[in-house]
This record gives C-alpha cells, sequence and structure tokens, in this order.
C-alpha cells in the first residue's frame, strides 16, 4: 500500500480550498439570484437577510459570511447588473459598426438590460445613495466605482474617436461633456418615465420605448451632423441585433 507523502497531502489540502472556493462560489451565486428575483418580483424593500434567509434555506450568519448588510447585498446586485452590461458593450465594440451605431447601441443596451421595471430605477437610485454607499463594504464600493467608470469611459471613448476622426464635429461651443450629458440625460429619463408608468398610480406617464428614445436622440446627432446621418443606416435593424446580443448574455 502506497503511503501518502508531503506532495500528496499539498494536493488534497488544495483539492479542499478549490472545492470549498468553489461552493463559497456558488453558495454567493445563489444569493444573488435570489435578491435579483425579489427585486424584481416585490421591489428593493423586501431584500432582507432574514427573508433571503427563509428563501435560500442558508443561516443568516451564513448570509453574512458573504455580504456585511443589505446595503452591501443590493450594491453587488448592482455590480452584477453592470458587469454584464459591460459584456454587451464589449461585445458591440467587436461589431463592425460607425462610432455613432456603436454609441447607439450602447443606449440600446443600457435600456434593454435595465428593463422596464420600476425596481431597477428603485435600485439604480439606492445604490448611489449616501446611505448605501457608506454602509456597503470597501471591496463592494471600489468594484461598484470601477465597473461605473468603465461604463461611462466607454461612452466618452465613442464621442471622443468620433472627435478625433471629424466624423463628430463639434460648433457652438458644445463640448464631449455636453455630448454625454445630453446621451446620459435621455436614457435615464427614459428609464424613469418608463418606471412611473409600469405603477398603476401614474396612469397618465407616457411609456418611452428603446426605438422612440433613439429617433429622439438621433434627431440631436443629425443636427450636430454626426455621421453617417440616420438615414444612411437601420437603427430597426441595429436593435434587433443588440437584442438579440443581450439576450444571449441574460
Amino acid at each position: 500500500m502506497r503511503l501518502f507523502n508531503y506532495t500528496d497531502c499539498i494536493l488534497m489540502v488544495n483539492r479542499v480550498k478549490t472545492r470549498k472556493q468553489r461552493e463559497l462560489a456558488q453558495r454567493h451565486q445563489l444569493i444573488l439570484e435570489q435578491s435579483i428575483e425579489l427585486i424584481h418580483a416585490e421591489g428593493i424593500s423586501s431584500v432582507r437577510m432574514e427573508r433571503l434567509a427563509q428563501l435560500t434555506e442558508y443561516s443568516k450568519g451564513t448570509i453574512y459570511q458573504h455580504f456585511t448588510g443589505r446595503e452591501d447585498l443590493l450594491l453587488s446586485v448592482s455590480n452584477t447588473s453592470l458587469d454584464k452590461q459591460l459584456t454587451a458593450i464589449g461585445a458591440i465594440e467587436s461589431l463592425s459598426l460607425s462610432l455613432r451605431e456603436k454609441l447607439i447601441a450602447i443606449i440600446f443596451a443600457y435600456q434593454i438590460m435595465n428593463g422596464q421595471q420600476r425596481s431597477q430605477l428603485e435600485l439604480l437610485k439606492f445604490v448611489q445613495s449616501e446611505e448605501c454607499q457608506s454602509k456597503a463594504s470597501a471591496a463592494t464600493l471600489s468594484e461598484h466605482h470601477s465597473l461605473y467608470s468603465k461604463l461611462v469611459g466607454s461612452v466618452y471613448d465613442v464621442i471622443h474617436q468620433a472627435i478625433n476622426t471629424q466624423k463628430l464635429q463639434l460648433k457652438n461651443n458644445i463640448t464631449a461633456d455636453d455630448i454625454f450629458g445630453s446621451v446620459w440625460a435621455f436614457a435615464f429619463g427614459a428609464t424613469f418615465l418608463n418606471a412611473l408608468s409600469a405603477n398603476k398610480t401614474q396612469s397618465l406617464c407616457p411609456k418611452v420605448t428603446e426605438v422612440g428614445l433613439i429617433k429622439l436622440i438621433s434627431t440631436s446627432f443629425d443636427a450636430l451632423a454626426w455621421e453617417p446621418l440616420s438615414h444612411q443606416y437601420d437603427e430597426n435593424a441595429l436593435y434587433e441585433k443588440v437584442l438579440i446580443l443581450c439576450k444571449s448574455i441574460g
């Protein structure tokens, strides 16, 4: 019978560590998925450690091993969403599109992946609040800032490339910051209106479709003479392409 030597012991310890790490990662993911389902079904107010303990059949203590508290958990959920959006943007950047089409595709992806639910707006607002960011763990907050910076940077990169290649020639003291701000305001404003329109008590509030939003932005881009102009490519076909891409990401 072969005796275990030192190397065998090290390999066994490493296998145990790997298994435990995998189990921890799976548990972490399950808690996040249950939180996301709760948010979609009942809003962010339903996300409580006691409720998650019941749904996951883990103890509260086990859940606190993964998240320092409710704020840390909700910020982690937001980070998961941001990471998916960045994955979509990475896929968009690999497509054969003009810079203007790429920016519009990014806006499409933002709208599609943020959905039409009031709960998503609640989450977007909450994770930017002092209440959330002061109580979340330093690691989760650092990850959030990094992901958000990449998201913002991806939009700025397209705008600056368009300016540098003279596909977009700014006039009348308009700056790249102005372009970015208007795009962000359009996109977030549409998310806000759609969240309100989903609420039966706000029935007078109109719903803004992704295509309707892009028509507004395209009108602005045409006014800036950002090439190619809207009549030179098919925005509906672009939307369908981005929709398929986003569905493949989940």
